[in-house]
């Protein structure tokens, strides 16, 4: 599958000239052919070709960077002072074609036998649009020196000045300063077909752009760049600057949003009896930011008319907390104050402007109902706990409950007030459970009938029915070769992996051996596990006896299917084993693409160093591995992803359950479950002893596609981090995925 990989479209024209010394090969572009000597014909003939449509092609005189005036077609008219036997290079030509140079001393030649060295071209006068490639044979004639030198073609080179751009830490919602960026060709041809785009307009943007769809050899444009953040935290992107004749270049760009708190500015009570307390008011508090908030304090000016009372703390990033604030005036007439939130997002303090108007008139006893409670997801068969429906005696004279109902009571369960009979300004609460019977949104009245004031009176209750989550399920290896260790030594330690598969939270109660005189467990890191988190378990092997030994580890679960058993066998020696044989990874990279891509397997290698895939090469980094199915290692998934074209990749993982979850993604196809063999770390990272981490980082599908890159290579991990803005993945927190031998 590496070829669909690596695949180059055939949108270039290349062109092959055998000179009798060996072969040149160009793009559809200006190449050069310098000839010494003074040879009076040279005969080119074609070896096997078609051209597309409308393709033809220009032989001249040329000067070191352009061609000259007095140049000579091959199809078309004869110019200056040179000869020659003009022949059809379109379609599909065949046979041979004489080229005469014959000069009558026309500057800035001198005239035959010339004694300079000539520089001639081979160029097509159009773009072969039907792709394609062919060659010629040339030889010379009447001329004792025919020497070839080939003089590359022009091309365009871009670089920018500063080459990242980093922005000072900005808050959500607010626009950045502008930085301008300088982009110069300092090749040695114009850049056309200039493009310019980003790949984060939520958080980055260019104001300005003087960069016209031509950049000129030796000239310079500017591009004006600015951050407006749409969350808080490390935000990143890439300006992009492309063009149709292969130049291309990628600006990084990074900034930091701050964290913010979301709180209504302002909360009015309306008319409350002096000597009596309102219905509390709730202040729902959101972090609208992607960091944690931390909230150190909430506090009233006026904490005996406007009471408060919190559950904010630290409030996590999309989380809310809330501020219940109570009205209970001391005078008649308008009463404020201001309630003061302080945390550690921008912004802090924040205020809450609250009032309410007192009053000395006496009325009859009323209740004041929350208009509903809210139950969020709850699994159909299951029961919510208990949520409290505050009820107060707003009036002025007791008021008496005669009665609470539930519209759905099989659903929405309603117990009995702790009173029955409020005084003024008492209050008591009424419990109300959830219990849905199907999925999906569930919805019910509630009912209180009393002898105040707009009696009866409802309460809106809602919440949503959620399926039960599948049963968890752990992922184990059914069996594990320990190797070859010698008689009354001990091998180095073994990891296996288990990781959960299931919908449901899993507790590993105990790992085992049947045999741990011989197959002894030294650590394990397993415990709780939510869905899709992992654990491992290490032991050693120390055999007692010559021959094929074995045993059996107990994995004692709650998930479906425990106990679970993993077979273990390895062989004692009499001598020391030889080591296992290591295999490189060599890192390979496309910088169209900007793409990374690593292999071991040996035809593919050579393939790649041989060029048969167009664009790759190596990167001078690499990392060894054993052979599939070495003992004391984790054999290597390998996937290919199906759904980006031709800049599609190849993801590798050595993990049992990560392996499971990839085959069941529709945009990866399993290409292998054993490409080669690696150790594995521990969950925080740690790799076996005579090992070294590698790291594996994830670009976020920056550059339109998925990849991911792997390295051993502390400096390369720093730089994917902070300038580069890839995502490390894998145990600990600098992504070690897994364990290279040293």
């Amino acid at each position: 599958m590496l070829t669909s990989t690596i695949r180059v479209g055939l949108r270039l024209l290349a062109i092959a000239i055998l000179l009798g010394i060996g072969s040149v090969s160009a793009a559809a572009a200006d190449y050069y052919i310098r000839i010494s000597g003074s040879p009076s014909t040279i005969t080119c003939t074609n070896t096997g070709f078609t051209f597309g449509s409308g393709a033809q092609l220009q032989w001249g005189l040329a000067s070191a960077s352009s061609l000259v005036d007095g140049s000579m077609y091959i199809n078309g008219a004869l110019i200056g002072s040179q000869t020659s036997s003009p022949g059809a290079l379109s379609g599909t030509p065949s046979g041979s074609i004489d080229l005469s140079l014959v000069f009558t001393g026309g500057a800035p030649y001198a005239s035959t036998p010339f004694p300079y060295t000539l520089n001639y071209v081979l160029q097509p006068q159009e773009a072969n649009t039907d792709g394609g490639s062919f060659s010629f044979t040339c030889t010379a004639s009447g001329g004792t020196s025919f020497q070839t030198t080939v003089i590359p073609a022009r091309a365009a080179v871009l670089s920018a000045t500063p080459s990242s751009v980093g922005f000072a830490t900005t808050d959500p919602g607010v626009t950045s300063a502008s930085t301008d960026v300088t982009i110069t060709n300092s090749g040695t041809a114009d850049a056309e077909g200039v493009a310019v785009s980003l790949t984060n307009t939520a958080d980055f943007g260019i104001t300005a752009n003087s960069c016209g769809a031509t950049i000129p050899q030796g000239a310079s444009c500017s591009l004006s760049l600015v951050f407006h953040p749409s969350a808080s935290g490390y935000l990143s992107g890439k300006v992009n600057v492309d063009t149709t004749t292969g130049a291309r270049l990628s600006v990084s760009v990074n900034g930091t949003g701050y964290a913010q708190l979301s709180i209504v500015p302002a909360v009015s009570f309306g008319v409350v009896n002096v000597g009596t307390t309102s219905t509390p008011k709730i202040v729902t508090v959101t972090n609208s930011s992607a960091t944690p908030v931390v909230v150190s304090g909430v506090t009233s000016g006026n904490p005996a008319e406007f009471p408060t009372t919190t559950t904010c703390a630290t409030i996590g990033p999309g989380a809310t907390c809330t501020i219940t604030i109570s009205f209970a005036p001391a005078a008649a007439g308008t009463r404020s104050s201001t309630v003061t939130v302080v945390s550690d997002g921008i912004g802090s303090p924040q205020s809450i402007a609250v009032s309410g108007i007192g009053s000395a008139v006496a009325g009859s006893g009323q209740l004041s109902l929350p208009a509903s409670v809210v139950f969020g997801a709850q699994t159909v068969g299951t029961t919510s706990a208990t949520s409290s429906v505050l009820v107060t005696n707003i009036g002025s004279a007791a008021v008496t409950i005669s009665g609470i109902a539930s519209s759905a009571p099989a659903e929405f369960v309603v117990s009995a007030p702790g009173c029955t009979t409020l005084a003024a300004g008492a209050s008591c609460t009424i419990g109300v459970t959830f219990a849905p019977t199907a999925a999906g949104a569930r919805s019910a009245t509630i009912t209180v009938t009393s002898s105040g004031t707009g009696s009866p009176q409802t309460i809106a209750a809602s919440g949503v029915g959620s399926a039960a989550p599948t049963p968890g399920r752990l992922e184990i290896v059914g069996a594990v070769d320990a190797g070859s260790v010698q008689v009354g030594t001990t091998g180095l330690p073994n990891s296996v992996a288990i990781a959960n598969t299931g919908g449901m939270p899993v507790t590993v109660a105990s790992v085992g051996s049947s045999n741990p005189g011989e197959f002894t467990i030294t650590a394990s890191n397993c415990g709780r596990l939510e869905p899709a988190a992992a654990c491992s378990f290490s032991f050693t092997f120390s055999p007692a006896a010559t021959g094929t030994r074995g045993a059996e580890f107990t994995i004692t679960s709650d998930a479906a299917g425990s106990p679970q058993m993993v077979l273990v066998t390895g062989t004692g020696t009499s001598m020391p084993p030889p080591p296992p044989v290591t295999i490189d990874v060599i890192e390979y990279y496309h910088a169209e693409w900007d793409h990374y891509f690593m292999t071991g397997i040996a035809d593919e290698i050579a393939k790649l160093d041989a060029g048969v895939f167009k664009g790759w090469t190596r990167t001078g980094y690499q990392f060894k591995a054993y052979a599939p199915n070495t003992a004391g290692s984790a054999n290597v998934c390998r996937f290919f992803s199906t759904s980006f074209g031709e800049r599609s990749s190849h993801f590798y993982t050595p993990f049992v359950g990560e392996c499971a979850k990839v085959k069941v993604n529709p945009d990866w196809m399993l290409e292998s479950e054993q490409v080669f063999a690696i150790p594995i770390p521990d969950a925080d990272g740690v790799c076996p002893a005579e090992t070294t981490a590698v790291y594996r980082y994830y670009n976020d599908g920056q550059g339109g596609a998925p990849n991911h890159r792997y390295t051993i290579e502390t400096s390369l991990r720093d730089d994917m981090i902070t300038v580069r803005g890839w995502t490390p993945e894998g145990y600990g927190p600098l992504g070690v995925i897994m364990c290279a031998p040293i």
